[in-house]
């Protein structure tokens, strides 16, 4: 009796590891399927260094191969300092390996930001289109990554959309903001042609007159200086803004980066940073240039190339 049992068991035995043998072929793919799992590295790019609060950028998105059917790519825009991202779906036609389409950055914050944090953009996801029926690759399972494009972030709000208006923001490191003990204060001068004006602050005048060019070129208790264009009444001409400062925290010289946020009328949205070296406190005529702005209409539309000092 007792040889017949061990004789059991010896067979029991053989038969679970013929079976292993037989079963080992375990490849990540789900029990009675044939499924494969395959990472892609997918590239994104972008023409944009410096980027702004909710800004519409420009995307690039790159996958290694193309497929027979549409494909879809999700790319996503990441503020580590804030953990506040965005995501973009881009649509990549069947046979291609690239498409190009716009991302929105994601908002600020309501804590006090740096003057400079970072977005991080990358590729996180990849799937059949929507109109593919049965979705999903046959025979395999695509995952995507990329390599992050850092891009220097600013908390900046952008002018806001006016197809009738070009408009740019002045914004600049530790500005008054009610919550510093120290700030900041940074003004600017507006010339046209290479000499000084003066423009009022408000859209139209008492009379119900629209003012073709206004702003707020001079503050102490403001964090932003903004100038208006409006397209069909502002001269053709070359415009350039300088800037000086009034109040600084380090004295009697300070490096103070500052940026442009330009709403265009087409609503397209630049940022032109820069910085203000070795500056001091000093009276408008000790104004630095920092942008110009040429204005030109052709054909009834207004033009405006903008260009930093």
């Amino acid at each position: 009796m007792k040889i017949f049992n061990k004789i059991f068991l010896l067979l029991v035995a053989a038969s679970v590891l013929s079976s292993c043998e037989e079963d080992d072929v375990f490849v990540g793919s789900p029990v009675g399927t044939n499924v494969q799992f395959e990472t892609l590295q997918g590239i994104i790019t972008t023409p944009e260094t410096h980027v702004a609060s909710s800004q519409v950028i420009d995307i690039t998105v790159t996958i290694p191969q193309s497929f027979s059917v549409e494909t879809k790519v999700q790319a996503q825009a990441f503020i580590p300092q804030i953990n506040k991202r965005t995501i973009k779906t881009v649509l990549i036609p069947a046979g291609a390996t690239s498409a190009t389409s716009t991302m929105t950055m994601p908002g600020g914050d309501n804590s006090d930001l740096p003057f400079h944090s970072t977005v991080e953009l990358s590729l996180i996801a990849i799937a059949t289109g929507d109109d593919v029926l049965p979705s999903g690759f046959s025979g395999k399972q695509y995952s995507l990554t990329s390599d992050k494009v850092v891009l220097d972030f600013g908390d900046g709000t952008l002018p806001a959309s006016n197809n009738a208006r070009f408009v740019v923001k002045f914004d600049f490191e530790l500005p008054p903001n009610g919550t510093r003990p120290g700030t900041n204060n940074v003004n600017l001068v507006f010339k046209k042609n290479g000499v000084a004006s003066t423009i009022p602050q408000n859209a139209t005048q008492s009379n119900g007159t629209v003012n073709p060019i206004f702003g707020t070129l001079v503050s102490g208790t403001t964090r932003y200086k903004q100038i208006s264009f409006v397209n069909a009444l502002a001269a053709d001409g070359t415009y350039t803004l300088e800037a000086y400062a009034t109040r600084l925290i380090e004295t009697p010289a300070s490096d103070i980066d500052y940026r442009f946020l330009a709403r265009f009328p087409d609503d397209v949205s630049k940022v032109y940073p820069g910085t203000l070296t070795g500056l001091t406190v000093t009276p408008a005529s000790g104004s630095v240039a920092v942008l110009k702005i040429v204005k030109s209409t052709v054909g009834g539309v207004a033009h405006y190339d903008v260009t930093q000092l």
